[in-house]
């Protein structure tokens, strides 16, 4: 569950507008989706209702359904997953928690099997310093996390800020108020063991962050490669409009995925498009995700064909070049999120070389509508073939 503003910079709304988002994931063999349920924006869920569980709830009472418009499926993992949004009027200056509470989670779990949930979110129309209203961080995660028992992981959790806030991780409560139902965080250590689990190499790296234009579509190809020989793919989770796996003929251990995705008027701000590599015996690869800045036109680069023009260095390279200059289309200026400029080997793809625009204030300098950064690189020569 994710929300934000309507109108998040102006100030002293009476009551303040605000944009519910909640994604939700359910047994494919309940509540059925596939690629027709996509395409006709059929409805999964069980009907459920997100309430005020707040002791003072400032008359809010349920202010949407859990039902959600379906926009993925696995038939691996027997899920189905959608999104769904509602606008609804919260009185100024309040904090108030909503959730989605029911039961019957899944039965397999090793702790709180059959239990109780309750999935919740903090709604604050609290204005911020500067007078504003406050946008709530977004992540994306798959619903269920499958582990090897006596193996050690390393979860990446992913997120984003449309503010640039500091955003922090912790375990859910039970309450009051109750955020977690009968599925409470547990963790335990276990000895570290390596595993050739799937990984993604798409044509976006992963962390971008991309510029998205409203009603658009934007259309990406995910690549994946499996550890090893003798294992395959057999899916890849996400909540975006996907097409078929397609195993690489040349290279049979690559695979790659069409998806889509058109931004809707009530999607404008941070949006994370995540996708989840699974191999055949049940492997999960890493999470990543490209952030989509809905609503933004991003800045194109003014490619130039000589080098005094409006891109530099271009054509042959000393190999000591360090200084770069990029002239754009319209103002650029430093992210508010970790976004990265990086350098790739032309004939394996494989990264070389990258910069955090971000954090690397001395070497990533923004000057109007030019970009100029440094490298410390000695670039290796190579003879190319006519």
């Amino acid at each position: 569950m994710t929300w934000k503003p309507v109108s998040p910079s102006v100030q002293n709304q009476s009551p303040v507008s605000i944009i519910f988002i909640q994604q939700d994931t359910w047994r494919r063999s309940s509540y059925y989706c596939d690629a027709s349920t996509v395409s006709s924006s059929g409805v999964i869920g069980n009907g459920g209702q997100v309430c005020c569980i707040s002791t003072s709830c400032y008359s809010v009472g349920c202010i949407a359904s859990s039902n959600v418009v379906c926009t993925g499926f696995s038939a691996t993992d027997d899920t189905s997953s959608g999104q769904s949004s509602v606008t609804v009027s919260i009185p100024n200056n309040v904090n108030i928690q909503v959730a989605f509470q029911s039961s019957a989670w899944l039965s397999t779990l090793g702790v709180g099997a059959s239990s109780s949930w309750s999935v919740s979110a903090l709604i604050s129309t609290v204005p911020r310093a500067d007078g504003n209203y406050n946008t709530a961080p977004v992540t994306s995660m798959v619903a269920m996390k499958t582990l090897r028992n006596g193996f050690y992981y390393t979860w990446n959790i992913p997120v984003a800020d449309t503010d640039g806030d500091i955003v922090r991780c912790r375990w859910a409560r039970s309450g009051p108020p109750d955020e977690c139902g009968g599925v409470t965080g547990y963790f335990i250590e276990l000895n570290h063991i390596s595993l050739l689990v799937p990984f993604y190499y798409g044509t976006r790296a992963s962390g971008a962050c991309v510029g998205a234009d409203i009603g658009t579509t934007i259309s990406d190809t995910v690549q994946v490669q499996v550890g090893c020989s003798g294992v395959t793919l057999t899916d890849i989770l996400t909540r975006m409009s996907r097409g078929s796996i397609i195993q690489n003929l040349t290279n049979p251990v690559q695979y790659s995925m069409q998806v889509t995705w058109t931004p809707t008027s009530s999607q404008w701000g941070t949006n994370l498009a995540c996708y989840t590599p699974v191999d055949s015996i049940g492997q999960q690869g890493t999470t990543v995700c490209i952030t989509y800045l809905v609503g933004i036109s991003a800045p194109q680069m003014i490619q130039s064909s000589y080098v005094n023009g409006t891109m530099s260095a271009i054509g042959t390279l000393y190999q000591n070049q360090n200084v770069w200059r990029v002239q754009c289309t319209k103002s650029v200026n430093r992210p508010s999120i970790d976004a990265y400029i990086r350098f790739y080997k032309k004939s394996n793809n494989t990264q070389v070389y990258s910069i955090n625009a971000r954090t690397d204030m001395a070497n990533v300098l923004y000057d109007n509508f030019t970009l100029i950064f440094y490298t410390s690189m000695t670039w290796t020569p190579v003879i190319c073939s006519s």
